[in-house]
């Protein structure tokens, strides 16, 4: 589902991002209508300034890129493979990877450890040369409060460490000299990758110090300033790059957490950005060299940090660092616990924090954010969580959600306010499958009380939409068609005004206070994992004496929190996953989510709201489709709802230029309805006003895409300003042309504002 919290962000982001490409006309600025059921003018004039901003991808500098790196007499050869060589030095446990193809060397230091570095302090060395640093906490028992301190193997005397070789690599055991923390470092060649792992079970603690966070190889492709051409990927929305610039254009530190934050820890931020995925890289020479890192195990604990070149400390690098411990606020009194305020603790145990990566060196083409797509698009078939599920049918897929009811305040109490009845659903199902077979349907809003009310259990129809004979009828008749038909729950999230109990339901922080969140119109309570699968597999033992096998699935593919509610069982936030991945493989229906992190992915046949944006941050240069390329050619992949788009046709081209399939959210009653409603964000939603939209826009991509369904994406290329073009794996092309002038490429021209199909005939 779209849930009111992802909405609100959706809505915001989508219809800015579209105001911004509405360009001034001769009748001045134009705003888009929020008048209900209004569709804003498709035709309306791009700016075409905002081509040459973050908010697309630019063209690339394809400048050849020669070794920077040397290995020194200190490393030894502790690897090799067909593909790979890994050198490693003692004491530092630094590294040297050669890609044997090409011969290009990647080191996590610079030079040999006695080595002054350039550009370095004596102190900051020590870090360069350091195979891993780690941040341990310190309490001030003087003031009360906690200090946290970053420590590398090198920064003391007194760190202790032995090794033994593995087949194709090392396996050391560290002990930190200044916090005595220790841990195991194993570090391997397997075949085309280096893996990385840190076991949770080899690292010690004192009662001195405790661990807070573990970073691996952090400088392992770091670029001084803007000395070469090539980019940081961060997988941020869509995807987004950061281009090598000079020194001291962005100053900040960026730490962007996988999975969004632990609620259940702390709150989550203004402009959160999405990282769904825990894969990034980095390029050393663009369609020339480069690495992308993918986090195996440890995820729901990594955040992804970003240093730009600055003054004092002149190279872009990027790494992933893993969190054991946090700081919070421990509140005392009521007053404390309402303001999110108290005593500093940290948490008393560590998580259950795995690390597991796998670098992956990218050699000639493979060096872009496409090949890393495709690379990654493989890597998640081969580990089972992308699972191949294409219909046969040529129709452009289609996904519609259809509200059904939703509660709103009365003068006296509360009201059911009907949006679309049973028969209007069936008028609209079969009008559109009549045009396009290939649906995929959610029904939402359709049990009890409408969307907000129906609770966290209750599975009976609202009979102010039909009869049980109605539904009954309604889900026969599309059983055997290309109609997909699902019903829409959510166990993680429960209204104020429905029926749940903060005792036995509604999880809580760390610091013991409920977890709730302001929506729009009522407060929200997010549930505890243990008993979201409770009520899952109840619901769905319900809803089959109903025939009812297909559930969309609200909140739960990307919101993920700890719990501890239960202080004798506390849970984190992978235990909390491996309970929705039980759940869900328990599970003998079809599941759809609504943009499912990794962890979920396999338990979907479609995607759902894949992102076409990204949190747009200035360090941001480029926003790339990485997240749809994944996609393509695999599974179904959905845009967000096209109710939201400012601008039509711009949002038309860039599916087909994603390569993705349009959704819409629709109801028989006006959008007007939806006012002072959980879903009041909903401005445009009338069948009758959309549904020859609807039939104009599938006809649309389907000109483009129609024929390219099982298709991957094999190259984009910026052509010039606002002009790309992708080629698929049959070599057919898809020009896309976002400008308000035609552009005349060498396959012939290509219309503004519109695409043109090229098919390999040879």
């Amino acid at each position: 589902m779209w849930f009111p919290k992802l909405a609100k962000k959706l809505f915001i982001t989508l219809l800015v991002s579209g105001v911004g490409l509405l360009g001034i006309t001769a009748s001045g600025r134009i705003k888009p209508s929020l008048k209900a059921d209004v569709i804003v003018d498709e035709n309306l004039v791009l700016d075409e300034t905002l081509f040459r901003s973050n908010q697309f991808t630019q063209p690339d500098d394809l400048t050849p890129v020669a070794n920077y790196l040397t290995i020194p007499d200190s490393f030894l050869l502790v690897g090799e493979t067909a593909d790979l060589k890994l050198y490693m030095e003692e004491g530092s446990y630094a590294i040297r990877v050669q890609n044997k193809h090409d011969g290009f060397i990647y080191g996590s230091s610079f030079l040999a450890k006695e080595e002054d570095t350039p550009n370095f302090g004596a102190t900051y060395e020590n870090y360069v040369d350091s195979a891993v640093t780690i941040k341990y906490y310190s309490y001030g028992a003087s003031t009360g409060v906690y200090t946290t301190i970053d420590e590398a193997i090198l920064s003391s005397d007194d760190t202790t460490s032995t090794y033994v070789l593995i087949e194709n690599g090392y396996h050391a055991s560290i002990q930190m000299g200044d916090s005595g923390i220790g841990f195991d470092l194993i570090v391997y060649l397997d075949n085309d990758k280096l893996q990385v792992e840190v076991p949770l079970e080899s690292i010690t603690e004192n009662d001195t110090y405790k661990l807070r966070s573990i970073r691996i190889f952090p400088f392992l492709g770091a670029v001084y300033g803007n000395s070469i051409p090539g980019y940081i990927f961060v997988p941020d929305g869509s995807g987004a790059l950061i281009r090598y610039q000079d020194i001291d254009v962005h100053q900040d530190i960026y730490e962007l957490s996988y999975y969004g934050s632990d609620l259940g820890i702390r709150l989550e931020s203004a402009n959160e950005p999405e990282l769904l995925f825990p894969v990034t890289g980095m390029i050393l020479g663009i369609k020339q060299h480069g690495f992308m890192t993918m986090i195996e195990a440890g995820a729901p604990f990594a955040s992804f940090v970003i240093n730009p070149a600055k003054r004092n400390l002149k190279y872009y690098y990027s790494h992933n660092e893993f969190l054991y411990r946090s700081l919070y606020q421990a509140p005392t009194s009521e007053s404390q616990a309402s303001q999110g305020t108290g005593r500093q603790v940290i948490q008393e145990g560590l998580n259950a924090c795995q690390v597991r990566m796998a670098y992956r060196f990218l050699l000639g083409e493979e060096a872009s954010y496409v090949g890393m797509a495709k690379i990654y698009q493989d890597h998640l078939i081969e580990e089972g969580h992308l699972v191949p599920s294409l219909k046969s049918s040529g129709n452009t897929p289609i996904y519609l959600e259809i509200i059904g009811a939703e509660s709103k305040k009365g003068f006296l109490f509360d009201e059911t306010v009907i949006l679309t009845d049973l028969d209007y659903i069936r008028m609209i199902l079969n009008e559109l499958s009549e045009v396009n077979p290939n649906l995929t349907v959610t029904l939402k809003g359709v049990f009890k009380g409408g969307f907000s009310k129906s609770g966290l259990e209750n599975t009976r129809f609202e009979l102010k939409l039909g009869s049980p004979a109605d539904f009954s009828a309604l889900i026969s008749a599309y059983q055997e068609s290309d109609v997909d038909l699902y019903f829409y729950l959510d166990p993680m999230k429960a209204y104020e005004k429905s029926s749940v109990s903060a005792y036995q339901d509604v999880s809580q922080r760390i610091n013991r206070v409920l977890l709730q969140t302001e929506e729009l119109t009522q407060t929200a309570f997010l549930i505890a994992p243990t008993r979201i699968a409770e009520i899952f597999n109840d619901n769905v033992v319900r809803l089959a004496k109903q025939e009812i096998h297909n559930i969309a699935l609200g909140t739960i593919g990307n919101t993920l929190y700890s719990d501890y509610k239960d202080s004798d069982h506390e849970i984190d936030r992978q235990q909390a996953l491996e309970i929705y991945q039980g759940m869900l493989a328990d599970f003998e229906g079809d599941s759809l989510l609504y943009r499912p992190n990794l962890g979920l992915l396999s338990s979907v046949s479609r995607y759902l709201m894949t992102p076409m944006t990204t949190s747009n941050y200035r360090i941001y240069s480029d926003t790339v489709p990485f997240m749809a390329l994944v996609f393509h050619g695999v599974i179904e992949a959905f845009a967000p709802f096209a109710n939201f788009n400012a601008n039509q046709q711009f949002s038309l081209l860039q599916m087909i230029d994603y390569g993705l399939y349009p959704a819409y959210l629709l109801t028989q009653a006006s959008a007007y309805q939806l006012q002072d409603t959980e879903l009041g964000q909903i401005y445009s939603s009338s069948y009758a006003t959309w549904k020859d939209q609807i039939i104009a826009d599938a006809a649309f991509i389907s000109g483009a895409l129609g024929t390219l369904t099982d298709q991957v994406v094999v190259d984009r290329e910026v052509l010039t300003t606002g002009i790309y073009v992708s080629t698929y794996a049959n070599q057919t092309k898809v020009y896309v042309n976002y400008t308000n002038q035609d552009y005349s490429s060498i396959d012939g021209v290509v219309l503004a504002r519109n695409y043109r199909v090229v098919i390999d005939n040879d």
